[in-house]
This record gives C-alpha cells, structure tokens and sequence, in this order.
C-alpha cells in the first residue's frame, strides 16, 4: 500500500471509528456559511485537532471540526466539513475514504458580473484557476485514482441542475456561471 495512502487512511480510520452513520453527502463550508452548521441536529462533532494527519484550521472564527448529523428534520447524511482553506484535497480524500458519494463545496468570494449583488448565489458550472497550486503535483496516490483525469463533468450538469431547481421559489438570487480564482486571502476590488 502506498506509504501517502496510508496517510490519509489513518485520518479515515480515527474519523470512521467516531461517526454515527455512514455519511454519502458531505457539505464544506466557507467563509459566511459556518452558521449553516448550527442548524444542524442530533449532531457528533469531531475536531480537526484530533483527526490524525488533519490540517488544522487557520481562520479564527472557522469552527474546525467534522460535524455529522440531520438538516430539516430528516436524517440526511451530511458531514459539514468547516472551513479548511488550505489544503482542500485532504478533507475531500477523507470523504471518499469515508464513502462519501457527493460533495457540496461553499464559498463567500466577490463578483466581477455587474449582474450580481451582494448575497446571491452561484451555481458553478466551471472555473479559471491561475493560482501556482495544484493538487495534481508532486507524487500521484494511485488509490484515489489517475493523475491527469478528465474534469468535463467535474461540476455534474445533473447536481448543478437540481441545485437550480431547488432555488426555485426560495427568494434567493441565483446565478449560474464560471469560478474564477487566484492566491488569497482577499476579496475582490471593486
């Protein structure tokens, strides 16, 4: 087995040990959308400080830790990882270790469209990455898959479309459009 596969499995087992159900949607939240864990029920939470081989959270008002539970009355399967700003492929690894199926990944972050306000959303359908980072260097663990894999799906047309569907009706704003990022921690000038 691969020596950086047994890295993250180590994060697995000690997070796999602790949970309550086995989770197949997971919910990471960024910047602004932390109290969207509150709403969470019948909650198991898990430091990020106790999780082997985790990175640990930077942001003060970031909570920092996995939480499982229910949403709305209805036992969804959700682990709501808050805020890891760094190193995202390592919580999304745990995810796949843990059986996660789909993900939801959140962010506040400004907007050069002059169609958009403050608030509201947007569904991504693809992003422009200029940043020098890339989870695609250094060396491959095979288990998780190909290096250079193909990305025409990586925003699944199928969720994105059910995301705009379910905003009907809520009064929120929604757009659908392309993501685009650079080295932070800044929000845009206007």
């Amino acid at each position: 087995m691969n020596e950086r596969y047994e890295f993250y499995l180590k994060s697995a087992e000690y997070v796999r040990a602790r949970m309550p159900f086995q989770p197949e949607l997971a919910v990471i939240l960024g910047s602004s959308l932390g109290p969207f864990a509150a709403e969470v029920q019948n909650r198991t939470e898990i430091a990020y400080a106790d999780i082997p081989n985790f990175p640990r959270c930077t942001v003060a008002d970031h909570a920092g830790k996995l939480i499982f539970g229910e949403l709305a009355g209805k036992r969804l399967e959700v682990v709501a990882l808050v805020a890891v700003e760094a190193q995202l492929t390592q919580p999304v690894r745990l995810l796949k270790l843990l059986g996660v199926r789909a993900a939801i990944l959140t962010n506040a972050a400004g907007g050069v469209n002059l169609n958009y306000r403050p608030g509201d959303v947007m569904v991504i359908s693809d992003h422009i990455k200029l940043n020098g980072a890339s989870p695609l260097r250094g060396q491959n663990v095979e288990d998780f898959g190909e290096r250079f894999f193909d990305t025409t799906r990586m925003y699944t047309p199928e969720l994105r479309a059910l995301a705009l569907r379910c905003a009907e009706g809520s009064g929120l704003r929604v757009h659908e459009g392309v993501y685009f990022f650079m080295p932070g921690p800044q929000f845009e000038t206007p």
